[in-house]
C-alpha cells in the first residue's frame, strides 16, 4: 500500500509489517538509485551530467516517453495474463539489454515483470525479485480514473506495532575496506586480480548486499557484488533466454555477453550466497576476477 498527501509518502508492507516514510522526493531518488524503472539508469555512472533534466537520462513526461525510455534498456515479451482490477492485463517480462545497461544494475540483477491493463492500458502490477536489493510487489486491487478523491483518503495512519523503516535509512552508503569486512553478514571477498589499470573507487552497501566498483582506463567500469540470497532467490533467479552456462569457482554460473562482446554480466550461487560481476570485462577476464576472490 502506497500512499502520498505530496508532502509525505507511506508505503506499508503487511506481509513483513512495516511502513517506509519520506518524501516523494526521497522516495523518487531511491527507486533511481535502485534503477527500478525510473528512467535514471545512469545515475551512478562516472561523469553523470550534473542535471539530469537536460540530459538522456531526464525522467519521462508521460506514458509514451516512458515505455520508449524502458524499451532502451529491456527487451519486453508477453508472458501471459490474468484479470487484475476488475480487467485482464497483459504479463510484460522484461529482460535488460546488456550493452544499455550500467554496470551497477547488472551487478544487482534480478527479474522485473509488469502487468499492463489491456482495457485501460495502464500499469496494474509491478514485480522486481531475485536481486541483491530484495524484493518488491505491488498490485492495484481497484482501478478508478479521473474520479473525484477525498483529500481524507491521502493520509497514512501507521498500524500499531508496525517497524517504521525511512527512505534516507535504504540509500546506499559508502564503505571503506574496513567497514565492509566488518559490517557483512558473510564472508566479504575482494578480488585478487584484476585486469590492468583497474582502479577500486568505491564500495557500497545495497541494503546488506555489497558492491564493490572499479574503474578502467579509457572510461570503462565494472562492478563485483555479493549478498544473502532472499528466501525465493531459487525460483526468482532464472537465467537469461540469452545467457550461457558456465563452470566458475567449482560450481554452475551463468554468463550473459552484450552483442560487441564488450560488456558482460556473470552470476552465480554459492551456499546461501549470490555473486556476480558485471561491466566493461570480456567473460575470460570476468571469470578471472571470480576465481581469484578472496
Amino acid at each position: 500500500m502506497i500512499v502520498s498527501d505530496g508532502a509525505t509518502l507511506w508505503a506499508y508492507s503487511p506481509a513483513e509489517n512495516k511502513v517506509f516514510v519520506g518524501t516523494p522526493a526521497e522516495a523518487q531518488t531511491l527507486m533511481a538509485e535502485n534503477e527500478m524503472l525510473a528512467g535514471k539508469f545512469g545515475q551512478f555512472s562516472e561523469g553523470h551530467p550534473a542535471n539530469p533534466a537536460d540530459s538522456q537520462y531526464a525522467a519521462p513526461q508521460n506514458a509514451e516517453e516512458a515505455v520508449a525510455k524502458l524499451l532502451e534498456y529491456f527487451n519486453a515479451s508477453k508472458s501471459g495474463s490474468e484479470a487484475l482490477a476488475g480487467e485482464t492485463a497483459s504479463q510484460l517480462k522484461l529482460e535488460p539489454i546488456p550493452e544499455q545497461m550500467p554496470a551497477e544494475y547488472l551487478a544487482v540483477g534480478g527479474l522485473l515483470n509488469l502487468w499492463i491493463g489491456q482495457a485501460s492500458h495502464l500499469p496494474l502490477a509491478v514485480s522486481y525479485t531475485g536481486g541483491s536489493l530484495g524484493e518488491f510487489s505491488a498490485t492495484v486491487l481497484e482501478l478508478e480514473v479521473n474520479a473525484g478523491v477525498d483529500e481524507a483518503r491521502f493520509t497514512f495512519e501507521i498500524p500499531d506495532g508496525a517497524e517504521i523503516v525511512t527512505f534516507a535509512d535504504l540509500q546506499p552508503q559508502s564503505l571503506t575496506l574496513e567497514q565492509a569486512a566488518a559490517s557483512s553478514e558473510f564472508a566479504f571477498l575482494t578480488p585478487a586480480a584484476t585486469p590492468p589499470g583497474a582502479t577500486l573507487v568505491d564500495i557500497l552497501d545495497v541494503r546488506g548486499a555489497t558492491v564493490q566498483r572499479y574503474t578502467l582506463p579509457e572510461g570503462g567500469s565494472f562492478s563485483v557484488a555479493q549478498g544473502l540470497l532472499s528466501e525465493n532467490a531459487a525460483e526468482a533467479r532464472t537465467p537469461s533466454s540469452e545467457s550461457q552456462p558456465v563452470e566458475v569457482r567449482g560450481t554452475s554460473g551463468n554468463m550473459l555477453v552484450s552483442a560487441d562482446g564488450a560488456q558482460v554480466l556473470l552470476t552465480w550461487t554459492e551456499g546461501d550466497l549470490f555473486y556476480s560481476i558485471a561491466g566493461d570485462l570480456t567473460p575470460e577476464q570476468a571469470l578471472s576476477i571470480a576465481e581469484s576472490l578472496q
